[in-house]
């Protein structure tokens, strides 16, 4: 398409080309505050640092500079936009912040010019951070709440957060292995407890349905036959409410698998040897109610007991026998936590001391009980010999260790005898059978095994005694030098047992004296 001929003559196009022309005028020249051009010798030349433009010459601030003069628009405009900044800080509240932004900010939008404006007018507009904090939370670093993020050694524009500080912390990832491993934890955690919790209920049972109320019938029940049935269960009814208390607090009903059991075992193991004489009379007990439960009266009383208290439809003799089943279960029920623990759990190392402690406390209360039927046995034997001397085995001994038929040779003949050695815990007794009744004893002798050292003999001539020997060992007096006594068995693997049978009764004297019961059941 051919451009079209202006014609210069036409009074219409020669003002459209004026019109054109004003359009097209290149803008001005920016000049320095003085009205001097910017150029490389200017010694007022700007520079832009954090969204402000500042002075470069040294010793030179703001107020020096002399204002540019302003068109008549620019100042209405100046005057209008302070009168709406006096209206804002006046109010009471601060004008309404802006929705945040999601990115940094554009600094060419936000640059503020400090010569066109008043003093005021750059206090209102410029934050200064580091000095007096900012005024407002429009477009500037949030230093208070920790604008600077460390992470990205940069600031945080108001709008973004920091995810040094302001980003939620994620929990580590579980793995499926572990994840089911603390379930079956929480699992075994919540049966301890809720076990536990039963189990004090029903010595609750016991202690007020039962005990109580056969005190309060003096006629029925004597003090002597309160005792054989019920023993010492207030001690452990009070100790469990305590031991509980102490479960409870430690345990975590949020995450189970994080509850310090263990150190709760571990602090109260030694309360738990209050079993001991529980379990020690629980057979006196249980034959007691077994014969007056077959008397009506008593037998409606304990019925009548049970539903006042509102109990479990057990019998009696059922809730007799829980102390002595709980002190057992301990120990498996520590093995079964232990079990599903893991080595870097901070209650691992006290629940493995936990468990061999309360395996021990198990023990020591089974041997105690054991000890305590061998002494109902001691008596009657005692009865079977004929023509006891001294005092009676109770007095000194708990526990019979070894017997069996022995040569006994004396001195200085060398005469031998056959004898019967019963073994007990401090002391030996020598019996010899009757020729024609040979279930009869007689009693010969006695020694004490405390000043009794036991030396092992080798097979052959016996140069003290002057007899060859074989199994043989001797009984040598601490206290006196020539008391000595040659013993021979008849098989070499006697001999061994016997050896063990001394060795075994010394350490049952020391555990007897370390643990401060010596003679204890006496």
């Amino acid at each position: 398409m051919p451009y079209k001929k202006l014609d210069y003559n036409n009074p219409k196009e020669q003002v459209w080309m004026t019109e054109l022309k004003m359009k097209t005028v290149r803008a001005p020249r920016p000049r320095s505050p003085l009205g001097m051009p910017l150029t490389v010798d200017d010694p007022y030349k700007m520079k832009y640092q954090d969204h402000v433009y500042q002075l470069v010459k040294p010793r030179t601030i703001a107020k020096d500079v002399q204002k540019p003069e302003l068109s008549e628009q620019k100042e209405d405009e100046h005057k209008q936009n302070e009168n709406i900044k006096k209206k804002a800080k006046t109010r009471h509240n601060l004008p309404k912040q802006p929705e945040p932004l999601k990115g940094k900010l554009n600094p060419e939008e936000h640059i503020y010019d400090t010569v066109a404006g008043s003093r005021k007018w750059q206090e209102e507009h410029i934050y200064d951070t580091v000095e007096r904090g900012p005024k407002r939370q429009e477009h500037i670093y949030d230093t208070v709440a920790g604008g600077y993020d460390e992470d990205k050694n940069d600031y945080v524009f108001y709008g973004e957060y920091s995810e040094s500080q302001s980003a939620p912390i994620q929990p580590p990832a579980i793995s499926p292995a572990q994840e089911k491993k603390n379930n079956y934890r929480n699992h075994v955690v919540n049966e301890i407890i809720d076990v536990e919790r039963n189990y004090v209920k029903n010595l609750k049972d016991i202690y007020e349905g039962f005990y109580k109320q056969c005190r309060k019938k003096p006629q029925m029940f004597s003090q002597e036959r309160v005792f054989t049935i019920f023993s010492n269960i207030e001690q452990i009814y009070r100790f469990q409410k305590k031991f509980l208390k102490c479960l409870d607090n430690a345990y975590n009903s949020v995450q189970p698998f994080l509850t310090d059991f263990g150190r709760c075992f571990l602090d109260q193991h030694e309360g738990f040897l209050v079993y001991s004489e529980y379990c020690s009379n629980y057979p006196s007990a249980y034959s007691e109610i077994s014969k007056l439960m077959k008397i009506q009266d008593y037998a409606l009383f304990f019925e009548t007991c049970r539903l006042h208290q509102h109990m479990s439809n057990l019998s009696i003799d059922a809730f007799m026998i829980m102390p002595v089943q709980k002190i057992c279960k301990y120990p498996l029920q520590l093995m079964e936590l232990l079990k599903s623990t893991t080595p870097c759990h901070r209650d691992y190392k006290a629940l493995e001391a936990a468990t061999t402690a309360m395996k021990n406390i198990a023990n020591v209360i089974n041997e105690r009980k054991r000890r305590i039927e061998n002494l109902d046995k001691l008596p009657r034997w005692q009865n079977t010999v004929v023509n006891w001397k001294g005092e009676d085995v109770l007095d000194r001994s708990s526990e019979l260790i070894q017997s069996g038929e022995l040569i006994v040779i004396m001195k200085p003949q060398g005469k031998s005898k056959d004898m019967i050695l019963f073994l007990f815990d401090h002391q030996a007794i020598f019996c010899k059978k009757d020729l024609l009744r040979r279930d009869m004893l007689y009693y010969k002798n006695r020694i004490d095994m405390d000043n009794v050292l036991v030396i092992d003999i080798n097979d052959g001539k016996d140069w003290e005694f002057n007899v060859k020997v074989k199994n043989a060992f001797k009984f040598q007096n601490r206290l006196v030098d020539d008391d000595v006594q040659l013993f021979c068995a008849k098989k070499s693997s006697e001999k061994l047992l016997w050896l063990h049978a001394f060795e075994d009764e010394r350490k049952l004297v020391r555990n007897d004296e370390e643990s401060g019961k010596n003679m204890l059941y006496t």
